[in-house]
């Protein structure tokens, strides 16, 4: 071979050991690392063991141990500390709220897991995964994942690890307005975590129960739960004792029962509160509570002291319910000291912060009705305002009478007239504000409206609250306004005041219609046997006083037997009879009712007729509806009926109401079953 030759060959030689070099090279790489296994391994587990300490203190350290521990299992193919190093590092990007990353690294961890059969494993990423979606107002996802993760313990036969993923279920059930639910869920997990040892937990969760509780109104039940709890001795627990004071303190406050203890347990539970940042919602809540306490002693300056406080620290710490409710609370309080201007200052940054606090499931019927609410409020300060504005010109024009009669008085009379006119122009650019900001929630409530789709039942806590709320301010009303009848000998005054205290009789009219409708949907069925027609008689006697002209007749008088719940059922009859009472015809016949009572199909049948002024077929269908109307002559029709149809469908009975043309009747017809205890 020539030169030319060797050194081709000598090439192509060289080419050949360069490509096979990093196959030797990966070789010995493999071998290095196996060989390595027993002094890697060990430090692998402790990155696990660290993670408790540095979750918090130090999370960007545990980030990268996490991602070391990763590496090292994935290349031994370990798919189940590799799952376990996913979950982890999905824990520290949901504590840092990125929850994006973090789903999609439970994800991964769950078809590791799920590749494996691992089910504990399973269980602790469902349960995860149904908290971050609960955090970013996912609330369906949350109950699929944290149902699944319950299911997937008990499978398992780790009953006790079921109690934590119950107490997150009461909590989504709640957000959901499922209060009932939300309950029980949170008693099955108060009774697992104390069947299995696990106090602090326990304590917890009956924390977070009385705070149902209580947003219920069911203050004796709360005084109940706490006192059981805190009973339980638990080392180590003093926040979880301090948090059950706090409730206790709060559910004392509105029974009214004593306010000492009540602020005594309040005070003692903020000192330990307020050592804990993560209790900076029950602060704001504790010192609310503490204002309001002091409010009703009378001591301004501590109330505004204490109500800044909680405003300042949810402000600091976005507590967004809190801001709300104290928002709520200073709106009442201006209003109540007629600075019209800051209560609804106050009102419109309450309603600002709406879709926040009560998120996508509630946001559509609660938003709606404080809107409503809202805009209620603004025209009843309007027309207030106006009605002042009206009554100062009145005293205007008797003062310009007055010094035109009494020459010497002329000056004192400027200095008045003056006065007056600087009052009437801060009067009337309150109104002038009133009234752009009522025609911006007119816009507001007509945008917001075509958005609604479906009401929540958040709406019947909000009605419950609020016609307890507003009861004490309508009061004041008819009471100002009578005493100012006994001032004024204007009858132009004295007529507008008379308009007022009507207005606020209808007003009271109104919400005790609500709060009943509340007490019926919401009254629980207690089963007895009484005479049906006793009951009849019982509501005659009620709604004939004063109406002695009415002629009524009943059915032959034998007993009549039903085994139901008797108030609801007196409910349902004594609304149609009332109707029956009211809408007649004294001027053009005899008014008469007919009134007949008789067993049907394993029930018993009430019938209710009379001659009075009936209802047109085409309003029917609608009066059995909140606020239906089929008369002129109900000023607020529709709770009566509406309230019969919601008894009676409690009771698990029909009613049906027609117009007979022929004899000039109008009859409701109504059926109610015999129920059995297990039907309640």
């Amino acid at each position: 071979m020539s030169a030319k030759h060797w050194f081709f060959a000598g090439i192509c030689l060289f080419l050949l050991l360069a490509s096979l070099g990093p196959l030797y090279g990966q070789g010995d790489k493999t071998r290095i690392l196996k060989d390595e296994i027993p002094r890697i391994q060990p430090v692998a587990f402790s990155y696990f063991d660290q993670f408790g300490a540095l979750r918090n203190s130090n999370p960007d350290s545990m980030h990268k141990l996490l991602d070391k521990s990763y590496r090292y299992f994935r290349e031994i193919d370990d798919n189940l500390h590799m799952a376990k190093a996913l979950d982890y590092k999905g824990l520290l990007e949901h504590d840092a709220k990125n929850y994006d990353e973090a789903i999609d690294l439970f994800m991964r961890a769950y078809r590791e897991a799920a590749y494996l059969g691992n089910n504990e494993r399973l269980g602790s990423i469902t349960l995860h995964l149904g908290s971050i979606y609960g955090d970013m107002g996912e609330l369906d996802s949350a109950l699929h994942y944290t149902l699944e993760s319950v299911n997937i313990r008990r499978d398992i036969n780790k009953l006790e690890k079921i109690g934590s993923p119950m107490n997150n279920i009461g909590n989504y059930m709640e957000r959901l307005g499922r209060y009932e639910d939300a309950i029980s869920y949170f008693e099955k997990s108060a009774i697992n975590h104390l069947k299995y040892g696990k106090k602090y937990k326990y304590l917890d969760t009956q924390g977070n129960l009385a705070a149902l509780l209580l947003s219920q109104g069911r203050y004796e039940e709360v005084l109940q739960l706490t006192e059981e709890a805190m009973a339980v001795n638990c080392e180590n627990c003093e926040d979880l004792y301090a948090v059950l004071k706090q409730k206790r303190g709060i559910a004392m406050y509105w029974m009214k029962g004593d306010p000492e203890l009540a602020e005594s347990l309040l005070r003692e539970s903020l000192i330990v509160l307020q050592t804990e940042s993560r209790y900076v919602e029950h602060q704001c809540a504790t010192l609310r509570t503490l204002a309001l306490l002091a409010k009703d002693r009378g001591d301004t300056d501590i109330y505004i002291d204490l109500l800044d406080q909680s405003l300042a620290l949810a402000l600091e710490n976005d507590q967004l319910m809190q801001l709300q409710s104290n928002y709520l609370e200073f709106g009442r309080y201006h209003e109540e000291i007629e600075d019209f201007k800051n209560a609804l200052h106050f009102f419109q940054l309450y309603n600002m912060i709406s879709d926040s606090v009560l998120g996508p499931y509630a946001v559509g019927s609660a938003d709606k009705v404080i809107m409503e609410d809202l805009r209620k409020r603004s025209q009843r300060l309007i027309q207030e305002q106006q009605a002042a504005i009206q009554s100062k010109n009145r005293e205007n024009q008797l003062m310009r009478i007055i010094g035109g009669l009494f020459v010497a008085l002329i000056l004192g009379g400027w200095r008045a007239y003056f006065l007056i006119n600087r009052k009437n122009k801060t009067i009337e650019d309150q109104n002038d504000e009133l009234q752009k900001f009522n025609d911006t929630l007119k816009l507001d409530v007509v945008q917001r409206t075509s958005e609604l789709e479906e009401t929540s039942k958040v709406l019947d806590n909000f009605i419950y609250r609020t016609s307890h709320d507003i009861r004490g301010p309508i009061a004041s009303l008819k009471g100002l306004s009578n005493v100012a009848q006994l001032e004024v000998d204007d009858p132009v005054a004295r007529e507008y005041f008379d308009r007022i205290r009507n207005t606020a009789d209808n007003m009271e009219y109104v919400l005790d219609g609500l709060r009943e409708v509340n007490k019926v949907k919401y009254a629980e069925i207690l089963t007895e046997e009484f005479d049906v027609r006793e009951l009849v008689i019982r509501s005659v006697n009620h709604r004939r006083k004063g109406r002695k002209h009415i002629s009524v007749t009943l059915s032959k008088p034998e007993k009549i037997m039903l085994s139901s719940d008797q108030e609801i059922a007196f409910a349902a009859v004594d609304k149609i009879i009332d109707n029956a009472f009211k809408f007649h015809r004294p001027q053009s016949i005899k008014p008469e009712v007919f009134i007949d009572t008789y067993k049907y199909n394993g029930g018993v049948k009430v019938k209710i007729s009379d001659n009075g002024i009936g209802i047109d077929e085409e309003q029917i269908e609608y009066i059995f509806g909140l606020f239906g109307r089929a008369s002129d002559q109900s000023q607020f029709g529709g709770i009566g009926l509406y309230v019969a149809k919601l008894a009676i469908n409690r009771l698990g009975g029909a009613i049906r109401a027609e117009r007979n043309f022929k004899k000039g009747l109008t009859c409701f017809e109504i059926y109610l079953p015999h129920l059995k205890t297990e039907d309640k």
